[in-house]
């Protein structure tokens, strides 16, 4: 759903869809049909690697609090789906966010859950924009 959404956004704004789109949308549709069968587990979540840059962090850390009304040291390096204040909707302004601050845009394989819920992710969603200019 968060990635159908972030598309719509970006296409809104002029962008292409990404055209991986319809196949995610299936994949995703068939691992709910094999979790509500009992046919194991969905998928599993893929994680990040963090990127080491502690230059990033605090700007990505500021962002994340500023979109969520926290005080820094109340954002996790964690899941930040375990937190009230997050939603599909704050995760949307969270990429904006970071777009903004580091004037990048991240490619479409990049706006997927996967990859946007953990602050090692999110930094390093932001180092490979930057390297990708």
């Amino acid at each position: 759903m968060e990635h159908a959404y972030l598309t719509f956004r970006r296409v809104a704004r002029g962008r292409a869809e990404p055209p991986e789109l319809l196949a995610r949308a299936a994949e995703v549709l068939r691992a709910d049909a094999t979790a509500l069968t009992g046919g194991g587990p969905a998928a599993e979540p893929g994680g990040g690697a963090a990127t080491g840059d502690g230059e990033l962090r605090p700007t990505v850390r500021a962002v994340v609090a500023s979109v969520l009304a926290l005080d820094e040291h109340l954002v996790p390096d964690t899941e930040l789906t375990g937190l009230a204040e997050f939603s599909s909707l704050r995760m949307v302004e969270i990429v904006e966010g970071l777009e903004a601050a580091f004037d990048v845009e991240f490619g479409p394989d990049d706006l997927v859950p996967e990859k946007l819920h953990r602050i090692d992710d999110l930094c390093g969603l932001v180092h490979r924009a930057l390297a990708d200019r």
